[in-house]
C-alpha cells in the first residue's frame, strides 16, 4: 500500500468527504424547515425529471435550477447545518433521504402536471413525520419494560 496525500491522490481518483448520516430528530426537524420553505416560496420550484435514468455517480453531481434542493441551499441556516450545495447528492445526505425517497419526494413522474410548491411541501411535510418501524419497535418495547418493572 502507498500513501498519498490528498492533492497526490484527488488526480486519479474519486475523493468524497464523509458525513455521518443525520439523527432521526435532525432528519425531521431539517424536513420540517424544508417543508416550510417551500411552502412559503415566492418563486417557482421544478420538480426534477428522469433522475431515475441516470447512473448513480451522475446522480449525485446532478443540480437543477430552483429545484427543492436549490431553495433549500438558499437559507443560510441550512448552509450553517453543513448542506453543501443543491446537487442532489449533498441533499440526499444532509436531509437523510435515499434515492428512493429523493425519487418520490421530488422527482415529476410522482406528481400531476401542476404540481405547487405548497403540494410539494406537504409531501416533504409527510415524509417528515413518517415513524418508521424501528421507531415503532422501540416504542413498544419500552411500553412493555415500563409495564413488567
Amino acid at each position: 500500500m502507498q500513501h498519498m496525500t490528498l492533492d497526490q491522490i484527488t488526480p486519479v481518483a474519486k475523493v468524497v468527504s464523509f458525513r455521518p448520516a443525520p439523527s432521526r430528530e435532525e432528519r425531521r426537524a431539517r424536513l420540517a424547515r424544508l417543508a416550510d420553505l417551500l411552502a412559503s416560496h415566492d418563486g417557482p420550484v421544478r420538480l426534477f425529471s428522469g433522475i431515475e435514468h441516470l447512473r448513480a455517480r451522475d446522480r449525485e453531481s446532478f443540480r437543477q435550477d430552483c429545484s427543492p434542493f436549490t431553495v433549500a441551499f438558499q437559507d443560510t441556516q441550512f448552509r450553517r447545518e453543513g448542506l453543501m450545495s443543491d446537487r442532489v447528492g449533498d441533499g440526499m445526505a444532509f436531509f437523510g433521504l435515499s434515492f428512493a425517497q429523493t425519487h418520490r419526494l421530488f422527482c415529476e413522474c410522482h406528481y400531476d402536471a401542476f404540481a405547487t410548491p405548497q403540494t410539494i411541501s406537504g409531501r416533504v411535510r409527510s415524509a417528515a413525520n413518517h415513524v418508521t418501524f424501528s421507531e415503532m419497535w422501540d416504542k413498544a418495547v419500552t411500553a412493555i419494560r415500563a409495564r413488567l418493572s
